[in-house]
């Protein structure tokens, strides 16, 4: 550069602010590059941000996905309706954002059930809506009618059944919420609404994953539904198996205990110059205790017996087994009506069972005086039949088998028959039995019965008592056994 500027090729000027030239050139290419370079840094920290904003919403979509398919197999795996309920509205609001979520189950064509809520105030919370609230058809073919088709579409009303309260009452607004049918197999099964308080909006992820889980979850409250009717159903059965059982070991039992009472009774009377007999025992489908008897003694006196145990079944029959071998026993040992029922008495509070009892009318009858010494021990007034007159006979006595004997607990009484009297004795089944509209036939009824058709040979007066007692009970049920004895006087 010297030797020019000597030669005069170059001015001394150029050669003075060769320098400085070079360096603004080297400090402008550096310039330049620091710019170009903050530019790089500047798209790099975008890009890192775009990039750590997708992996963000990638993990939470990932979280999402995972816990969608842990809560459908929890779902799938569950089977209590309400738990599973309880499950879909929690969940429910964990993946979409939402604080509130109201279910509702399709009970009947009128009915649907609030089976489980988030958020709300359960007092708030019905637990049964009309269905017709829910706008959800139940034909197949006008799904394709239902708001959205099963797909989550906004909803700006309160809860079906819950009602609505301004903000400053309830302490939040509804600012977004979605409505969901829930349809499994082309069939609706129920609805859920959920309801943000904390955002405007719902995003379209969110909507995209709730309406995923929906689907799983209707599926689920069907199957729920299904086991649960499956259950109800194989629980009726078993009950109705059990009842079964029962009623044939009850049945058993009754043509048990039927054939020990059929086996106690007599079939045939002692023939006593005199005096004419005629007896009906019809037994009831609960088999009762009753018992009837002529004891011949001796000849000049026999005894007659009618009773009737307490309870029914079987061990009712065996009680009257017992009871009636009991008073043969001591109708053998003792002329005194007073003495044998005391001794029965006593017997039975050592042999039979507790809680149970026997009412008993016990009677000797003279053939040659016709005086009849009885005892009725709780049992139910002998009525006389007298020309046209119907009588009592009346005495102290309490039943058989309840407490100690004691000489004031029963009185023997005396009464002398005279020819063609007959003496009607009967246990409290032709009292008690019950008309259609819950009326008792009652001993006043069976007095008048009687006493109307007192000209009837013995066999035709007891068939027509019996008739007037069947259309009197007509189609209501028996209850308990009817027993009638009567003695007539020649």
């Amino acid at each position: 550069m010297l030797q020019l500027v000597v030669a005069g090729y170059l001015p001394l000027v150029d050669l003075l602010h060769l320098e400085a030239g070079d360096l603004r050139r080297a400090y402008t290419l550096l310039r330049q590059r620091e710019e170009a370079l903050s530019h790089s840094n500047q798209e790099l920290q975008a890009k890192l941000v775009e990039l750590e904003a997708a992996n963000r919403v990638l993990r939470h979509r990932t979280e999402a996905l995972i816990s969608l398919q842990e809560v459908s197999q929890a779902l799938i795996a569950g089977d209590d309706l309400r738990n599973l309920a309880l499950r879909i509205t929690r969940h429910t609001a964990a993946l979409c954002g939402a604080d509130r979520a109201v279910l509702y189950v399709l009970q009947d064509e009128e009915t649907a059930a609030v089976l489980a809520s988030h958020g709300w105030d359960p007092t708030r919370v019905p637990q049964t809506v009309p269905s017709a609230l829910l706008e959800l058809p139940r034909d197949p073919q006008a799904m394709g009618a239902v708001q959205g088709g099963g797909v989550p579409v906004p909803y700006d009303d309160w809860p079906p059944g819950i009602e609505p309260r301004a903000a400053d009452v309830e302490g939040v607004y509804l600012y977004a919420g979605l409505r969901l049918p829930l349809l499994a197999q082309e069939r609706a099964v129920g609805l859920l609404v959920v309801h943000a308080t904390r955002h405007h909006s719902f995003a379209p992820g969110d909507v995209s994953l709730l309406h995923s889980f929906a689907n799983q979850a209707a599926l689920a409250l069907q199957r729920a539904g299904l086991i649960e009717d499956l259950r109800a159903k194989i629980a009726a059965l078993e009950a109705a198996q059990a009842g079964l059982a029962q009623k044939e070991r009850m049945e058993q039992e009754l043509e048990l205990a039927r054939q020990v009472q059929q086996s106690v009774l007599p079939r045939t009377v002692p023939h006593i110059p005199g005096y004419r007999f005629a007896m009906r025992n019809e037994p009831a489908r609960q088999v009762g205790g009753d018992f009837y008897d002529v004891i011949a003694l001796d000849d000049d006196e026999f005894a007659i017996a009618i009773a009737d145990v307490s309870d029914k079944g079987m061990p009712a029959a065996l009680y009257m087994a017992l009871s009636r071998s009991l008073l043969l026993c001591e109708a053998r040992l003792s002329r005194s009506p007073f003495d044998v029922v005391c001794s029965v008495n006593q017997l039975l509070l050592e042999l039979g069972r507790p809680n149970m009892f026997v009412t008993v009318f016990y009677g000797l009858v003279n053939r040659r005086t016709r005086q009849l010494r009885y005892v009725r021990a709780g049992h139910d007034y002998p009525l006389l039949l007298r020309g046209d007159a119907v009588q009592e006979l009346h005495g102290k006595g309490m039943a058989l088998g309840l407490m100690s004997t004691r000489a004031d607990r029963y009185s023997e009484e005396a009464i002398t028959l005279q020819p063609g009297d007959r003496l009607v004795l009967y246990t409290d089944g032709l009292c008690d039995v019950l008309s259609p509209d819950n009326q008792f036939f009652s001993r006043e009824r069976l007095g008048h019965l009687l006493q109307s058709h007192a000209g009837l040979p013995l066999d035709e007066l007891c068939d027509a008592t019996f008739s007037a007692l069947h259309a009197f009970r007509d189609t209501a049920p028996q209850f308990d056994d009817m027993t009638m004895l009567v003695l007539e006087v020649e």
